[in-house]
């Protein structure tokens, strides 16, 4: 699927370098450096710049859509042909089951779990310490599957089929999701690229977002909720009176 492009097109790839190198060079390093001196709010500040990022480019897809009256359907917003609908919640279903696999394995072995959040030290910032903020970071996390799929697997994709193809498009729009993560550090960007690869796939094989979608926030999700266990947030709700259920 493609676009004929438009200066409405380029604005919006450009705005996704500007806030990657704002959000890289200033707001994570000032947020994170606030979150570490231990003043209230700080990480509440982290969560409210993703979320305005997040809408933003959701928004400004869905508004440039309609004003220019494309068809929701070169964004993958469709179901695909009844096969592809077979393969996507395949796909969906298989990957909800090694998911749930994993996440038992994890809440089993505490000390693997500390091992596997001690790598991602990294995305410390971003973990939620207390039940208000596990429950923001479940909806942001929502937010991540609905709005970066759409604009990433969505417009992104259709976008740079139009140039290159398929193969272009696939690649492409994933170099743009690991930049879109450069805050985290180049390793990040990598190990992004490559899962932007894995969901490009989801939503060829699907012929939809839906599913991408849906993985995509249960795997933000399940990263969210561990790292809140590991730091001792599920425990500290279990003694507030709120089943730490698994």
């Amino acid at each position: 699927m493609t676009i004929s492009h438009l200066p409405f097109d380029h604005a919006l790839i450009a705005l996704v370098f500007v806030l990657s190198v704002i959000e890289w060079l200033w707001v994570y390093p000032h947020l994170t450096r606030s979150i570490a001196a231990g003043p209230p709010g700080a990480r509440g500040r982290l969560y409210a710049w993703i979320v305005f990022e997040l809408w933003l480019l959701g928004v400004v897809v869905a508004v440039g859509w309609l004003a220019l009256g494309r068809s929701w359907a070169t964004l993958r917003l469709g179901t695909g042909s009844p096969m592809q609908m077979l393969a996507g919640a395949a796909i969906a279903f298989l990957f909800s089951v090694f998911l749930g696999s994993q996440r038992r394995t994890l809440l089993r072995k505490p000390e693997v779990l500390q091992r596997v959040m001690t790598r991602a030290a990294y995305a410390d910032p971003l973990i939620p310490r207390t039940p208000v903020q596990h429950r923001v970071f479940m909806l942001i996390s929502i937010s991540a599957g609905v709005f970066e799929e759409l604009f990433f697997r969505g417009f992104a994709m259709a976008y740079f089929a139009a140039w290159g193809g398929t193969v272009a498009a696939v690649f492409l729009s994933s170099v743009l999701f690991g930049f879109g993560h450069l805050y985290l550090g180049w390793k990040h960007v990598i190990r992004t690229t490559v899962l932007g690869v894995f969901f490009a796939l989801i939503a060829l094989a699907a012929g939809s977002l839906w599913p991408g979608m849906l993985i995509h926030a249960l795997i933000d999700m399940n990263s969210g909720d561990l790292g809140y266990r590991a730091s001792g947030g599920g425990r500290d709700r279990s003694r507030a009176g709120s089943p730490a259920t698994a």
